[in-house]
């Protein structure tokens, strides 16, 4: 059977340059969507192996399927990760699958080169993009009859990502013979627990992970390999017999696995007097990720009757101790007590929430709707004064559906015309369809007067969007009508939107702020993260994304992110910030395009946050951790390489004192 070394495959990427600097009008038929098939087939026609690498990276951005026949003629050891990847860009093709399962046949019978089966991974990645149903069934039965190796997990999860599937159960017996075997190297181990955990999993899967929880795996692939292992138990819905494995867990030297194993420890039934007490003590954890998440994931403990009272006294006590809980961690845990005892919610704001920031009382609300009224009563009466609190006050709001008040109405028709974009956003998504009805001539007005007013808005333009998808709730021609407005922005993401509904050819995005990126494309290398937790250095790959990290660097040399704070903190998920706004919405007045490539988003590499294709602008975030599924979806620009225990002190709130540069 095929071993595949895909911790080989990562390190070769790494070291496999592609842009340079020489490359601007490459780089430039892909930013202003052009392709301009010369230029490109110029690169790929070269014979030269890092002209050819940029090649494929431009096509797999243009989603350019007429580039297929040119792709697979090219010599595939030489660049066949790059081959591999571009081609499942491209999406599905009869053409792209059969050359791929040729290789996978060449691979079996050793006509490729020795060495080279590493790519394998690749291969199967590739496939589930561009193969069908029948692909699938040919794969997993090629598995079965052991005429494939290792490495198949990648195939599994991306065609379940397009909802194509077996039986599932049949994935999962695959899937557990190659995790549950300890002669495969680990991070195919590694990657088939991932996998698993993207798919909707069934009580029978339960005691297959619980015996892969019982390994101890060393360093940062033993990290993964039972990070993973967790989620996938979590996916199940429920805990194994033998509970000792995930007690254990909660005291796992690291706190990535101490947070997943919080996750997975709320779903059991606390049936030991002490479980209650060993979970809370988490809430102060040394690490803010660790602590914050013990106060998330308690909400969703199932409370029995025996359990109730000494919860109710525990949560108190901790509530109480606010001083010596960081300020999310008493805020969720306060949304987590009105969670579970939803009858003393008001009472509950009224004893502390004075203590609580504005936006866990608001977020509170929002999560317990048993008393409508009184939750309104509460709203009116305390308004929000900041941008966050704003969009989750009006988040609390929509919660509120059915409302038959007609200050309630006038309340959300007035601010679905706000001239800030989240709240017009927020409103225009959470309207029940009786509202829409009931409403729908006033809507008619405000969405058609917000729109023209902030057509050109690049602050607004996600608004303009959610604008225009109420525009089709309301009516089908209404919203041609809105659509034919909306194709005249300047803002190109809005433009893109409009010409896709009324399926019209796209139009060539402007050059806006290209040449600021280019210029700081390859000038330097390094940024140093000030921080108020300290410092972390983050490595530029202008090789993989020259837009993105020259765009990040004009924007540091401005200092547009002095004093940006961390808007979104995920426990063992992401840091993320870029906004000056701090909410999670704000940009810095343009859009750039999305730079995707084969980079596997491992612990500390550093990506653009988007809304979508093409509409990354200022905000990045740096991982905690392995999470493959947003490789090749979203821009991966950078890694961390000094500062990742700081990176992993970073709570939610905290803030970046300056960005320094480094050539």
């Amino acid at each position: 059977m095929l071993r595949i070394l895909t911790g080989l495959i990562i390190l070769t990427g790494i070291l496999s340059a592609q842009y340079t600097a020489d490359d601007i009008e490459l780089v430039k038929t892909v930013y202003t969507k052009q392709s301009d098939k010369d230029i490109i087939l110029s690169y790929l026609t070269s014979g030269d192996e890092i002209k050819v690498r940029a090649a494929l990276l431009s096509i797999s951005q243009s989603r350019d399927t007429s580039f297929i026949p040119h792709i697979i003629k090219l010599k595939f050891p030489a660049v066949s990760d790059y081959i591999a990847f571009t081609l499942g860009q491209l999406g599905e093709s009869r053409l792209s699958t059969n050359y791929l399962l040729k290789k996978l046949e060449e691979v079996r019978h050793g006509v490729i080169p020795q060495g080279q089966n590493i790519f394998v991974k690749h291969i199967y990645e590739a496939l589930g993009r561009t193969g069908t149903s029948a692909t699938l069934n040919d794969l997993l039965a090629g598995y079965e009859e052991g005429e494939y190796g290792s490495g198949i997990s990648f195939a599994i999860v991306n065609f379940a990502s397009r909802n194509i599937t077996d039986s599932l159960q049949r994935e999962f017996d695959i899937l557990s013979r190659e995790f549950l075997n300890k002669k495969n190297d680990l991070q195919i181990r590694i990657d088939a627990l991932f996998a698993a955990s993207r798919l909707n999993l069934q009580a029978k899967a339960v005691p297959v992970l619980a015996q892969v929880l019982r390994e101890k795996p060393e360093g940062e692939a033993g990290v993964y390999f039972l990070q993973y292992a967790l989620v996938a138990l979590r996916k199940t819905g429920q805990v194994p017999e033998d509970i000792d494995v995930i007690r254990e867990l909660l005291k796992h030297k690291d706190w990535r696995i101490r947070t997943e194993a919080v996750k997975v420890f709320c779903l059991s039934s606390f049936d030991k007097r002490e479980d209650p007490d060993l979970y809370f003590r988490l809430l102060k954890d040394v690490n803010p990720n660790v602590s914050r998440q013990t106060a998330i994931s308690i909400r969703s403990i199932k409370l029995s009757d025996s359990n109730r009272l000494h919860a109710d006294e525990l949560f108190r006590d901790y509530l109480n101790s606010k001083d010596s809980l960081t300020s999310n961690t008493s805020g969720e845990l306060f949304i987590s007590f009105t969670k579970l005892f939803p009858e003393k919610l008001h009472s509950s704001i009224d004893e502390y929430g004075k203590m609580a920031d504005m936006n866990f009382i608001y977020n509170a609300l929002e999560q317990n709707t048993a008393e409508p009224e009184k939750n309104f009563e509460y709203l009116v009466k305390h308004p929000p004064h900041t941008n966050t609190e704003k969009i989750n006050y009006f988040s609390a709001m929509l919660a509120l559906k059915g409302m038959e008040d007609e200050k309630y109405d006038k309340m959300l028709l007035s601010n679905l015309n706000s001239s800030f974009s989240p709240v017009a956003a927020i409103i225009a998504e959470g309207m029940d369809s009786s509202f829409v009805i009931k409403h729908s001539a006033a809507l008619r007005g405000i969405i058609l007067s917000n729109i023209n007013t902030k057509l050109h808005d690049p602050d607004f333009a996600e608004a303009l969007i959610s604008l225009a998808a109420l525009a089709n709730r309301v009516d089908t021609l209404f919203y041609e009508e809105v659509l034919e407005v909306l194709r005249n922005s300047s803002l190109y993401s809005v433009q893109k939107y409009s010409y896709e509904q009324l399926k019209l050819t796209l139009p060539e995005k402007p050059e806006t702020n290209f040449d600021n990126a280019w210029n700081n494309a390859f000038r330097y290398r390094k940024a140093k993260i000030i921080t108020s937790k300290g410092e972390f250095t983050i490595e530029l790959y202008p090789e993989y994304a020259p837009v993105s990290a020259g765009n990040f660097c004009y924007l540091a040399l401005t200092g547009y992110f002095n004093s940006n704070n961390f808007h979104r903190v995920v426990p063992n998920f992401v840091i993320q910030t870029g906004d000056r706004q701090g909410t999670g919405w704000g940009g810095p007045g343009y859009e750039i395009i999305s730079e995707f490539s084969s980079l596997s988003y491992e612990t500390g590499y550093v990506g653009m946050a988007s809304s979508g294709k093409d509409t990354e602008g200022s905000q990045w975030f740096v991982m905690h951790s392995y999470f493959p599924h947003l490789n090749g979806r979203y821009t991966n620009f950078g890694k961390v390489i000094e500062g990742m225990d700081v990176v992993n002190a970073i709570d939610q709130g905290d803030k970046v004192v300056k960005v320094v540069l480094v050539e």
